[in-house]
C-alpha cells in the first residue's frame, strides 16, 4: 500500500518514514550496536543524524531488548564541568522515566543506585512519574566519574545503549576527554556506545591527535550525501499529495542550491507546495522565485542572526558566502575584499568553524546554512 505523505518535515526530529535513504548508514549503525561496538558517527548539522538515532536506532534497540536502558545526552555548546555534569544528570532522569515507567520498577532500579538522591513524584491527573536526581556525599570522586560508575552498574543489570550527541563540544571542558575515556573504558564489555558529532575538525582533535586521551577510540561512520535519484523519489512522494511533480534535473538543481543538506532542501520544497497550484510540474523559474520569496520571508530572522556577530565576523561570513572558488583566507584578494588582516581573518575563521557557522569541504569554506548564503549573495 502506497504511503500518503503530507508535505516536508523540518525543524524537528523526523519520524522514520520521513528520513530519506540512509539505508546503508542505518544498517552499519544497527550492526554496530547489536555487536556491542563503539561508534563515532559524523555528519554535518541538519543531515538527519539525531533523527536516525532517535527514530530508528533507539526503537530498534528497545525491540531487541525487553530490559533496556537508553542513556542519551546532548553536549551541544557545553562549556564547563558544571554544565557537563548537569547534562549527564538530566540524561539519567530522562532515561529512568522512559525505562521504568511504573513506581515499583523505578524504585527497584534506584534501590541499587548508591550515589543518587532521587525524588519521585506522580502526576495526579495522568499518573506519569517524574524523577529528579541529586548526589549523595560522593567524597573525592568527581561527579562525572560517579555518573559513569552508576551507568556501569546499570549496564551490568540491563541492556544499555549510550548515545552522546554533539560529542566534540566536550573539547571546551578541561579534563573532560580524560574523564570520558576512563568512564567509557570501565563500562561492561559489549555495551554499545554511539558518539555523534557535526564538527569534523574538532572530532579529529579528540580521536586522531596522538596525545589526546581518546586517540584511536572507536570506529568511524560518516553520513554520506544522499544520492540525487533517491532524493528525487522522496520529493515526488511528498509533492504527489498536492498533485505537483518534479523532474530529475530540477530536483538536482534544488539539491545543489541547498548544498545537498536535507533540512534546507525540505524547507524549500515545502515552500514550493505553498506557492504553486496543483497540476504543476516544477521548473527552474518556480524554484528561483520560491527561493527569492523564502529569502525575503526569512530576512528579519537572518539579519537578527547576523547581528549576533561582530562587524568583522559579519564581513568574513559575507565574504565566504560570496566566494565560490577555493577559499584562501590569507590571500590579498580576500583580505582586501573584507578589509581585515590575514591574522584577524584566521582567528575569526577558527571561531566560526568551532561554532559550526562554517564548514571546510575540499579546501573550500561554506556556510552551514545555504539559505543564509543565498541571502548574503543577494544583498
Amino acid at each position: 500500500m502506497k504511503k500518503d505523505y503530507v508535505g516536508f518535515t523540518y525543524f524537528q526530529i523526523l519520524e522514520e518514514k520521513d528520513i530519506c535513504d540512509l539505508q546503508k548508514t542505518r544498517k552499519d549503525i544497527l550492526d554496530g550496536i547489536k555487536s556491542g561496538r563503539k561508534l563515532i558517527v559524523y555528519g554535518r548539522r541538519n543531515t538527519g543524524k539525531t533523527s536516525l538515532i532517535k527514530s530508528v536506532i533507539i526503537p530498534e534497540f528497545s525491540k531487541l531488548h525487553k530490559r533496556s536502558f537508553i542513556y542519551f545526552v546532548d553536549f551541544i555548546e557545553v562549556k564547563n564541568e558544571k554544565q557537563l555534569t548537569e547534562r549527564m544528570l538530566i540524561g539519567f532522569e530522562d532515561a529512568f522515566q522512559k525505562a521504568f515507567p511504573t513506581h515499583d520498577k523505578l524504585k527497584k532500579v534506584l534501590s541499587f543506585i548508591k550515589s543518587f538522591r532521587p525524588n519521585i513524584t506522580t502526576d495526579p491527573m495522568t499518573g506519569s512519574l517524574s524523577v529528579s536526581l541529586g548526589f549523595q556525599n560522593i567524597g573525592k570522586d568527581t561527579k562525572i566519574k560517579t555518573l559513569f560508575s552508576e551507568l556501569a552498574r546499570i549496564a551490568r543489570e540491563y541492556q544499555t545503549l549510550i548515545v552522546f550527541d554533539e560529542f566534540q563540544d566536550i573539547i571546551q571542558v578541561e579534563e573532560a576527554q580524560a574523564f570520558m575515556r576512563q568512564g567509557l573504558e570501565n563500562l561492561p564489555k559489549g555495551t554499545p556506545v554511539i558518539l555523534l558529532g557535526s564538527k569534523k575538525h574538532m572530532l579529529s582533535k579528540i580521536f586522531s591527535s596522538p596525545s589526546a586521551p581518546l586517540a584511536g577510540w572507536g570506529e568511524n561512520i560518516e553520513f554520506p550525501m544522499i544520492p540525487y535519484d533517491d532524493y528525487h523519489e522522496y520529493m515526488n512522494e511528498r509533492f504527489a499529495n498536492n498533485k505537483i511533480s518534479i523532474n530529475l534535473e530540477e530536483s538536482i538543481y534544488i539539491q545543489d542550491l541547498m548544498d545537498r543538506i536535507p533540512e534546507p532542501i525540505n524547507i524549500l520544497c515545502n515552500n514550493l507546495i505553498s506557492n504553486l497550484p496543483q497540476n504543476t510540474t516544477i521548473n527552474s523559474n518556480n524554484i528561483r522565485q520560491t527561493l527569492d520569496n523564502l529569502i525575503e520571508k526569512s530576512s528579519s530572522r537572518l539579519e537578527e542572526y547576523l547581528g549576533s556577530f561582530s562587524l568583522a565576523e559579519q564581513k568574513t561570513i559575507s565574504g565566504i558566502a560570496n566566494t565560490q572558488e577555493e577559499f584562501k583566507p590569507q590571500s590579498k584578494e580576500f583580505t582586501t575584499k573584507v578589509g581585515l588582516t590575514a591574522a584577524g581573518i584566521a582567528k575569526i575563521i577558527k571561531k566560526l568553524e568551532n561554532h559550526a557557522v562554517i564548514y571546510k569541504i575540499n579546501n573550500r569554506y561554506t556556510l552551514s546554512d545555504p539559505i543564509l548564503s543565498h541571502y548574503l549573495r543577494k544583498k
